[in-house]
């Protein structure tokens, strides 16, 4: 029974030595090797990898069964102990490639793209797997434009009766938090990444340093819940919620402080819709107007037309603009440029530093009119 088995596994090693030629290595790992091949039959390129028989399980889910936005596995042979894994050789750019070129995408270049990487991951999906590795290396853009997915190399088939994973894998920052033991994987977690893929298409940065303002940020935001319940449960969910013109986003699916905006109130202290608030804030809003407006008034009575405009300005400046800086009137920090693309905690630094310069600009110019 071992020699029939081990002259089997013989005969697929020759079936593949004639079948398909080296032509160029392309990775190599400990367990894995990747070669860019030519199938013997008809000349065409394909990319032989060499992977664990546990592996290749994944790729015979996949063999036959074509999707224009997957790579196409044309053929599973297994060894002894590995198997090899033939797909078609897609000329193309990786995103990481186009990414190391351009450094981001606009939001109209970046939501198509992920749009038909969606599409294969539905039917992947569909076929009862989860990626598991998505990434900006592991998304091809063909020649002719058909974003596709790489790379089934970590992928699994969902077991319903299995609390977590048996193996931690994913790339860092890209990978779900259930994919490190907390939890089974499943087509969540690949949304999770997808998310992630996005913000750094569009921001060039991981979620974690910083997320897009408007409804795109409130997509990305559903996508990288921390508890899988509350992320996009499908893809084809997360697919409706992107597609253009699409305006109805659910509360839920945008940003936290920018949820409900036909209704929410921008003015600090109404902004929360809690009563003592209001208050306390309009308490303050009549005191700062009647502070003002004495300041100004003295000024006009004493110093003319001149003394009007200078002690609007230093009151402007000492305690209006401060307050503008320090409440994020309005998101500012996410709208104005370069302090949409810094890190919020070093714009908070900076907002704090502003407010501060700013009162003691608007003292200084006040204390300096020649009228009390």
């Amino acid at each position: 029974m071992d020699n029939a088995s081990q002259m089997a596994g013989e005969i697929r090693h020759q079936y593949v030595n004639e079948n398909y030629e080296d032509v160029l290595e392309l990775a190599s790992g400990e367990e894995d090797k990747t070669m860019l091949a030519r199938r013997v039959s008809d000349g065409r390129l394909v990319i032989k990898k060499s992977m664990p028989l546990a592996q290749g399980k994944v790729y015979e889910k996949l063999l036959n069964k074509p999707h224009p936005n997957v790579v196409p596995v044309w053929d599973v042979i297994k060894l002894k102990e590995q198997c090899v894994v033939i797909t078609e050789y897609v000329s193309g750019i990786t995103l990481q490639e186009l990414l190391k070129q351009r450094g981001t995408l606009p939001e109209q270049e970046a939501v198509p793209v992920i749009l038909q990487l969606l599409k294969g991951l539905e039917f992947i999906h569909s076929l009862g797997m989860v990626h598991r590795d998505i990434h900006p290396g592991n998304v091809l853009i063909s020649t002719d434009k058909v974003v596709k997915v790489l790379d089934m190399g970590i992928a699994r088939n969902i077991k319903r009766d299995q609390s977590t994973d048996t193996t931690v894998l994913g790339t860092v920052g890209f990978a779900a938090p259930e994919q490190f033991g907390f939890a089974q994987t499943d087509s969540k977690s690949d949304i999770y990444s997808i998310g992630v893929l996005l913000n750094v298409m569009i921001t060039g940065k991981l979620p974690s340093v910083i997320i897009p303002g408007g409804r795109i940020g409130g997509i990305i935001r559903k996508c990288i819940q921390m508890d899988p319940g509350g992320r996009f449960q499908n893809v084809h969910e997360l697919s409706q919620a992107l597609m253009p013109g699409r305006m109805d986003v659910p509360e839920q699916e945008a940003a936290p402080e920018e949820a409900e905006p036909g209704r929410k109130a921008i003015i600090p202290g109404f902004r929360t819709g809690k009563i003592w608030k209001k208050a306390v804030a309009l308490a303050g809003y009549i005191f700062m107007s009647l502070f003002t407006a004495v300041l100004v008034g003295n000024a006009a009575v004493n110093l003319g037309v001149t003394g009007f405009l200078l002690e609007f300005l230093a009151c402007f400046i000492m305690m209006w603009l401060p307050l503008l800086i320090a409440s994020n009137f309005y998101e500012w920090d996410r709208k104005i440029f370069p302090f949409s693309r810094w890190n919020k905690d070093v714009v908070l630094v900076i907002r704090i530093i502003l407010t501060v310069v700013l009162v003691y600009a608007g003292m200084s110019l006040e204390t300096s009119l020649p009228v009390n």
